[in-house]
């Protein structure tokens, strides 16, 4: 009975093991993380390609529509780089994901409360080196 016990217990805990690696490796749905971003520079992706492989629902912003970062009113989400406003979507093509260490994306409100006005699609924040 007590080996029962130890071992049913041993199971749980290595369950709860593999769990944590799988959050820590992209359980986070609002940040690419710099081991995804260098797994996507390593095949020579872009940083939008990363995103679009990793975390598409970003394009969507809040709708359930396939069209890339439209939000309601035509907005889309907005680049912002190192803290300072970069540019739309189409921007990311061009950021050096060598560069790039950590990609979040910011809801519309948080974005709007945050940077002001002009963020109803959101905000993709793209922190370099």
């Amino acid at each position: 009975m007590r080996f029962r016990l130890w071992s049913l217990l041993f199971v749980f805990v290595l369950a709860g093991c593999s769990g944590m690696a799988t959050a820590s490796r992209g359980g986070n749905t609002n940040v690419i993380t710099g081991e995804l971003i260098r797994e996507g520079a390593g095949e020579g992706l872009n940083v939008y390609q990363v995103i679009e492989r990793n975390r598409p629902q970003w394009f969507n912003a809040g709708r359930s529509a396939p069209t890339l970062g439209y939000a309601e009113g035509g907005r889309f989400a907005r680049v912002v780089l190192n803290g300072a406003l970069y540019g739309d979507l189409d921007d990311l093509r061009r950021i050096n994901t060598v560069e790039v260490t950590r990609l979040e994306y910011m809801s519309a409100r948080d974005a709007t409360t945050r940077f002001g006005t002009g963020y109803a699609g959101g905000a993709i924040l793209v922190s370099t080196r």
